[in-house]
Formats: C-alpha cells, sequence, structure tokens
C-alpha cells in the first residue's frame, strides 16, 4: 500500500504549487537545503491492551492529495506506525512517542479507536533536520482519543 501511494504522492507534489498567501511565501523551499542523512531514534511506551500493527491503510483519513507538503510527506513515507485500540480497551496512562530527529524523518501515525476504546497518545518530537508528521485518527462512535504534541526542533 505505502508503494502505491508513494508513487501518486510523488506525481502530485510535483505538480501542486508552493502554498502562498498575504502572511506565508514559501519561494525559499528547497529540498536540497535539508540534510539527507537520517539517525533518528523513536521511542515509544505502548500500554497493555494497545497493539501495534505491521500493516495497514493509510491516507483514509489525510488523504495524498490535500496539500504539497502533505504530499511530500507520502512521497518519502517508509512505515508509517499504526496502533490500534481494541474495543472495550481504557488506557489509563498517556501512550508516549518520542521521536529525536537527527537529519530527514517523516512520521506518520494512524491510530484506530475502536468502539468504547479510550486512549491519550502525546508525541514529542525534538532535534533538527527536515521534519514531516501525519496524525491519521479514526475513533469509533462511543470512543475517545487525546491527542497531544510537543515539538522542541532546531
Amino acid at each position: 500500500m505505502v508503494e502505491l501511494i508513494k508513487d501518486r504522492a510523488k506525481e502530485l507534489y510535483e505538480g501542486l504549487p508552493l502554498p502562498s498567501s498575504k502572511y506565508t511565501n514559501l519561494s525559499w523551499w528547497r529540498e536540497e537545503d535539508f540534510p539527507y542523512e537520517t539517525s533518528s531514534e523513536m521511542e515509544v511506551s505502548v500500554p497493555q491492551g494497545v497493539e501495534v500493527l505491521d500493516a495497514g491503510e493509510v491516507g483514509d483519513v489525510v488523504p495524498v492529495n490535500s496539500w504539497k507538503f502533505v504530499a511530500y510527506h507520502y512521497m518519502h513515507l517508509e512505515k508509517p506506525f499504526i496502533l490500534k485500540v481494541p474495543k472495550g480497551v481504557r488506557v489509563e496512562k498517556p501512550l508516549r512517542i518520542r521521536l529525536n530527529v537527527r537529519g530527514r524523518e517523516h512520521f506518520h501515525l494512524k491510530l484506530l479507536v475502536e468502539e468504547g476504546g479510550e486512549v491519550s497518545v502525546v508525541v514529542e518530537t525534538s532535534g533538527y533536520g527536515l521534519y514531516t508528521e501525519v496524525v491519521e485518527a479514526s475513533v469509533a462512535e462511543g470512543a475517545k482519543a487525546v491527542l497531544g504534541f510537543v515539538e522542541n526542533m532546531e
């Protein structure tokens, strides 16, 4: 699935214009200005009852064609991080994801919370380089997900 979306994303990225408004001008953007080497580290505390899935569909909540830099993200996506909170599972403590970026990192979180499930997720990002992040959450009726983000990028 990821390979199919990467091909479509490359085509879209090359065709979409840079975002622009009276407050934003990204005419300075050049991918080659960012380091290519990557030595990022991820630390995750997954509470009991939460499942980490090896595979799954991405792009159904945040479509690849929604914005130039979303397409850029999907173009470079290697392996999404997919979490599932099964039906009725209530996680007491926040699930923490710590990401220390060094170089280039394209982090993709897909959160699936089934009926009656409850979870809080905190994503803490630090480091330097070119970093993109897409978070897709699919929360069933009667379920609850709270997402928090702390970023300290140089």
